[in-house]
């Protein structure tokens, strides 16, 4: 894979990238930040925030090379708010200025020590799995983005102009329940709901504003996409995740999400072959004569009742709410997914078990045809519609 090799390799890949992006493409917006090697000390790069300066609310992010393919999530995040917000004046008001400045001061140095030190604590608590992690790794100390709406969106590996995007209030200015939408964007088409959303649906969980915003600031983040691909040290066979703020715009991260590929046949959307099932959006593509896989569904149940899952190593369809898909670790040998109820979509754990797998197929509700453990199917996709038969 084309990344700027020496930025991640010094940096980790969330730091490492974006900075490479703002290098070149000075136009994206990002939240100011600094970045913290394993090298240096925790209280010189404080220092270092301080004079840039890194205004306060701060976020403390991970940075390991490992994140540029996988481990989505895995590394802790820490906002904090710094002494000037309502929650330092409320539960630290009877202390000096110097006292509180001194517990933030405190606070700052175990986040950031629990992240740099997280890669350490997956390797000792998953002993063999993740051999290949450094015991410490970079730790980026970052303005915290006003933006009030956070998102993150994918472009389809296998149908070209086409991107799939999930947006939610940001957490610090919900005033009641949160707001999540999922959408589609194509250039002719524009924004439009996606599948299980319908129109009322978008106008109920999102205020006038917001629409506007995600009508107009929407396709801004989008346009960065192809921007960043086009950059010299970008690969270019690749599409990539995006995670970003709106209201104001802001880039948040760039990380790898699936090869571009394009199947050599096309399966008729209109053929009786079609599963009796509402279409699933799909990503990845297989041969023409597609890939047989033993269905595995019921995972969590059956690992909790100390039951052996897919012992014989064969290719496994994993079937399960989307909710549910970090399951999927569970079993040996994946090759597909069924993941269903999926009007909700691009959580970490969404998008490791996409990546990780050949074909996805993400269904809004429950397929009407009953799936049942054990069985053999084969699955045939061009990207676009997919083909499931029982073997």
């Amino acid at each position: 894979m084309i990344y700027p090799r020496d930025l991640v390799d010094k940096y980790g890949a969330k730091a490492g990238i974006l900075m490479y992006v703002a290098k070149n493409l000075p136009n994206i917006p990002q939240a100011d930040m600094i970045v913290k090697t394993p090298e240096e000390s925790i209280e010189g790069a404080l220092d270092r925030a301080d004079k840039f300066p890194i205004l306060w609310p701060r976020v403390f992010r991970s940075s390991a090379v490992a994140e540029l393919e996988g481990y989505e999530g895995c590394f802790p995040t820490i906002e904090v708010d710094g002494p000037d917000s309502w929650f330092w004046k409320r539960n630290y008001r009877e202390f000096s200025k110097e006292e509180m400045r001194r517990r933030l001061m405190v606070e700052s140095i175990n986040n950031i020590e629990m992240i740099q030190r997280s890669s350490r604590e997956l390797k000792e608590g998953e002993p063999g799995k993740h051999n290949h992690l450094p015991d410490e790794i970079s730790v980026i100390i970052a303005e915290k983005s006003p933006s009030s709406i956070v998102g993150t969106y994918i472009k389809h590996p296998n149908q070209g102009d086409f991107y799939i995007i999930s947006t939610s209030i940001e957490e610090s200015v919900r005033s009641c329940d949160p707001s999540h939408s999922a959408f589609t964007y194509r250039s002719r088409e524009g924004i439009r709901s996606f599948i299980g959303f319908s129109k009322r649906d978008v106008e109920r969980e999102s205020s006038e504003r917001v629409n506007n915003l995600l009508t107009r600031e929407l396709e801004m983040a989008i346009s960065w996409h192809d921007q960043i691909v086009n950059l010299p040290e970008i690969d270019k066979d690749w599409n990539y995740q995006i995670e970003f703020g709106i209201d104001p715009v802001c880039l948040y991260q760039v990380r790898p999400f699936k090869k571009k590929q394009k199947a050599n046949f096309k399966i008729n959307k209109d053929s009786k072959k079609i599963s009796p099932l509402e279409r699933p959006l799909v990503i990845g593509v297989t041969s023409e004569r597609g890939i047989d896989v033993r269905l595995e569904k019921d995972v969590w149940e059956r690992f909790y009742r100390d039951k052996q899952i897919n012992p014989e190593n064969c290719p496994s369809l994993f079937y399960d709410s989307l909710r549910n898909a970090n399951k999927q670790e569970y079993v040996p040998n994946v090759r597909a997914n069924i993941l269903t109820y999926s009007s909700g979509i691009l959580s970490h754990q969404d998008i490791s078990a996409i990546r990780k797998a050949e074909v996805s197929c993400l269904y809004v509700c429950n397929p009407s045809i009953d799936f049942e453990q054990g069985k053999w199917y084969n699955i045939k996709s061009d990207g676009e519609n997919v083909l499931i038969s029982q073997k």
